[in-house]
């Protein structure tokens, strides 16, 4: 970001909307196109729309690392179990997976960083047992673009500047079942978008304020995963525009700059490094060695204006996985945002506070 912006700056939060993302030629990155595909408003409307068309009743496994409220929201309506994955373990405990014939295991790429060969085995000799991979984290990586599930899903707004949708689609040529049309509208993804627009003005330090898009993009999140209908125009509209490739490429430089800064220095935590050779991860994931070690550099970066997400907090109200090393690694992990929005200069920032830290000093303020 240009230093003109000033104070102005920061790193993480809500993508806010600028049409530099999009690229003229329309070459298309939507690989999903191929195969049949829906899509929907969210990852979890997605989910719910399809699993409710299969036969029976079919039990929903899940990794015990993942994204809880949106468990929550789908054990309104479906049976869940958990089996032991962690994203600082490579691969998942597959003998905790203790699906049954017509169940639906959710096969997660987290953090962009997964491997397709763990589950391969596995599900041709459980072939009763339905997949979905979940590539939320990386919709554009090798693993998705040849996956042979029955059933892939994405949440596309998680690593791309839009206010809402997900894609579903079938690399087996399955059926899948249309989402419904927004009535009267997708209220959430204009709260987004309008939050977006405003985010992008605030940022280029005109009169806007920031605790109004903020209130716009807490409420909109909140209300989108409770919807169930197509994607907002403005997302159906502009997607076949993104420059999907470009802004997937300056993530993955910017991963690696932080990657290559931070390794074998001695710090009070440790990086998240596996994956393939070619991974483009979903930012860059620091495991501290205590939850109150993350909470002060989490809470460093916040002063200098990095907002570090926590994926995912557990146990939440009303929902738990039951595996205490899951819980325990949720206590400690913390996620440095490193997407398209940012360039090496930016990653340069976050280094200087994140060598703050490891030296144990102290930063109150944003320092530009």
């Amino acid at each position: 970001m240009p230093d003109s912006w000033g104070d102005r700056w920061e790193l993480g939060s809500e993508f806010h909307w600028s049409s530099s993302y999009l690229t003229e030629d329309k070459v298309g990155a939507l690989h999903w196109t191929i195969h049949p595909n829906v899509l929907s408003s969210s990852c979890t409307a997605g989910l719910r729309d399809l699993i409710g068309t299969l036969p029976g009743r079919p039990r929903l496994h899940f990794p015990a690392f993942f994204c809880l409220e949106v468990v929550k929201t789908l054990a309104e309506s479906f049976e869940i179990r958990w089996y032991r994955e962690l994203p600082n373990l490579d691969g998942p405990d597959l003998d905790t997976v203790n699906a049954r014939a017509g169940d639906v295991v959710i096969v997660v790429n987290l953090f962009g960083r997964g491997r397709r060969t763990f589950w391969e085995p596995w599900s041709a000799i459980h072939d009763s047992v339905v997949i979905v991979e979940d590539h939320s984290h990386d919709p554009l990586s090798d693993w998705a673009r040849s996956s042979t599930a029955k059933y892939c899903i994405a949440s596309l707004r998680k690593t791309l500047p839009i206010p809402d949708g997900a894609v579903v689609w079938s690399p087996q040529g399955e059926h899948l079942p249309p989402a419904r049309a927004a009535q009267p509208e997708n209220t959430a993804a204009n709260w987004k978008l309008t939050a977006m627009i405003l985010k992008d003005a605030y940022l280029q330090g005109l009169n806007v304020r920031k605790a109004d898009f903020r209130f716009l993009q807490i409420h909109g999140e909140a209300l989108l995963g409770r919807q169930s209908s197509t994607p907002s125009r403005f997302t159906q509209l502009v997607l076949p525009s993104l420059d999907m490739r470009r802004l997937r490429a300056q993530r993955r430089d910017n991963v690696r700059l932080l990657t290559d800064a931070l390794v074998g220095i001695s710090s009070p935590w440790t990086l998240m490094m596996h994956g393939p050779a070619d991974a483009v991860p979903f930012g860059l994931q620091l495991i501290c060695a205590s939850s109150a070690i993350r909470d002060r550099v989490r809470a460093s970066l916040a002063n200098c204006k990095i907002y570090a997400p926590v994926h995912w907090a557990q146990p939440i109200e009303g929902m738990a996985t039951g595996y205490s090393d899951a819980e325990d690694l949720a206590k400690r992990i913390l996620t440095i945002p490193a997407d398209h929005r940012y360039d090496s200069s930016d990653m340069e920032r976050v280094l200087d506070v994140l060598a703050a830290c490891r030296l144990g000093r102290r930063w109150v303020r944003f320092r530009p």
